[in-house]
């Protein structure tokens, strides 16, 4: 590696760990004064806060670690550019390009991490969290809980599930064949989940005719062990807001539709955080440019212009992902549209500034 690179790469990596300790530090400040609280009245040890708290630190990498770069580039390169070092270089014939060659690493490299959050730590570190949260606070779930399975035909009510211990009571399947006939029900006061397998207690199965659909038998039992596909924790993925889902859960809960518009939102969150994993590019295709163009210009006026640019990046995001839930849009489309517009005026952008 070139010297003139390692100090590129040394500023940076001052500004990025600045910029991640008050991004981190804001979002846990925020929990802590939201939980901290109840924690500390439930008599919860000093060990388990900080377990509790680790865990949400992983919870929350994927939104540190764009934020960062993205700060961190803006206050490194602002400062090269005020103290026109980024001009000394280009004097001795390096362009753009070779002078932060290892921004460009880093971003593909922070960009894989991200991802690496979002499909493999975030939905266990999420569950962790909540498992927490709600053992402290004694947390349970009363309203109902619905959900259509439509891959395997089975449509469940809960009236109550405790997601601590997985155990409900007011349960209703209704079952489905392959043309949405209604085949069978089952109803129990309460159930139970195990390893895979439900426990449904005091409660009777309907049978239904296979060619009139009218219910044909009913049996009653004390005790009926199924296995079926479906958890508490997918349950419990249902009554979370969708933007807060990690890409586990998304793809489990989407494992069990067919492309029915009950799950258009789930498809819009699932395949946006896939292209998210393309924001640290993204971002530095942003700000590399705004932040080195015009020597005789006021530094912060790139600045405001990467902000600004940014923030029309989501908002269109956001607007074509309104689209796509509604149906407008192919949702693949809706959401790959917003980084194509944005790689392709930044690529431009980029090109001049080289």
């Amino acid at each position: 590696m070139k010297i003139l690179h390692k100090y590129v790469l040394t500023e940076w990596l001052r500004a990025f760990f600045a910029a991640a300790l008050v991004t981190a530090g804001l979002l846990l400040v925020e929990d802590v004064y939201k939980n901290l609280y109840d924690f500390i009245q439930h008599g919860e040890p000093l060990s388990r806060i900080l377990y509790y708290y680790l865990w949400l630190l992983i919870r929350i990498c994927p939104i540190v670690i764009p934020v960062s770069f993205f700060l961190s580039l803006l206050f490194s390169l602002g400062k090269l550019h005020h103290s026109n070092e980024l001009t000394s270089m280009r004097a001795i014939g390096l362009n753009l390009f070779q002078i932060t060659l290892p921004l460009w690493l880093i971003g593909g490299i922070l960009s894989a991490l991200s991802l690496f959050f979002d499909v493999h730590l975030s939905s266990i570190a999420s569950q962790k969290t909540q498992d927490f949260c709600s053992g402290t606070k004694g947390k349970i779930v009363k309203q109902r809980l619905t959900f259509n399975n439509e891959r395997d035909g089975r449509t469940w009510f809960i009236g109550e599930l405790n997601r601590q211990t997985s155990t409900g009571r007011d349960a209703m399947i209704y079952f489905y064949d392959s043309e949405r006939n209604e085949s069978g029900r089952l109803f129990a006061e309460e159930l139970s989940y195990k390893d895979g397998t439900w426990t449904f207690t005091n409660g009777f199965e309907t049978a239904f005719d296979k060619e009139t659909h009218h219910p044909d038998k009913i049996t009653k039992f004390n005790k009926l062990d199924c296995e079926y596909g479906e958890s508490p924790g997918l349950f419990f993925s249902l009554v979370e807001q969708t933007n807060r889902l990690s890409f586990a859960e998304l793809r489990k809960i989407l494992s069990f539709s067919k492309n029915s518009l009950n799950f258009t939102g789930y498809r819009v969150r699932y395949y946006g955080l896939i292209f998210s994993s393309l924001s640290c590019l993204l971002i530095a295709f942003i700000t590399i440019p705004f932040s080195t163009v015009g020597v005789r210009r006021n530094p912060m006026i790139g600045v405001a212009e990467a902000c600004t640019w940014l923030f029309v990046f989501y908002l269109t995001s956001s607007i074509c992902n309104m689209f796509g839930v509604s149906g407008t849009l192919p949702i693949p489309l809706a959401v790959s549209l917003p980084y194509c517009l944005a790689l392709l005026s930044a690529h431009s952008l980029y090109k001049k500034s080289i």
